[in-house]
């Protein structure tokens, strides 16, 4: 378990930090999948103009190893191995990971998309239906454009 190497990494570099150890994938506490748990309870977002995920904030999993945030996991940096300098391939990951793609990259809607782009990837990516995620003018699941 490398909880604990990170926690003391963590303190001995004088980060802030905060551990969940206990973390399950679920909305209300059952076995559902969490698409089934997410029924009824999705709602209107903000226009998403920018994140600075990798840039003022990062997360860190149970291994150590870093990423931009807890949902853009493609480019990892170990801390335990890298240590803090690391952390400068984190920048230029976000740059990329904030790219439309995929049916959102011509996308007329956008500028009032309030859907991340890495979690636009990963619900296009397990055939989520659009209306998951995408919040086009008009109403919820409107189908996105091909």
């Amino acid at each position: 378990d490398q909880v604990p190497a990170m926690r003391a990494a963590a303190e001995d570099w004088g980060m802030e930090h905060h551990t969940y150890p206990n973390l399950t994938p679920t909305i209300d506490g059952g076995a559902a999948p969490i698409a089934v748990q997410a029924t009824g309870r999705l709602r209107p977002r903000q226009p998403f103009t920018d994140c600075a995920a990798g840039r003022t904030f990062f997360h860190v999993d149970s291994t150590g190893h870093a990423t931009i945030c807890k949902i853009e996991r493609g480019v990892r940096v170990d801390l335990l191995t890298e240590g803090l300098d690391g952390l400068r391939r984190l920048a230029p990951a976000a740059d990329v990971a904030m790219l439309r793609a995929g049916a959102c990259r011509d996308c007329p809607a956008m500028g009032t998309c309030g859907t991340c782009p890495p979690l636009a990837r990963r619900f296009q990516e397990a055939k989520a239906p659009t209306s998951h995620y995408c919040r086009q003018p008009g109403g919820r699941g409107e189908e996105c454009p091909p």
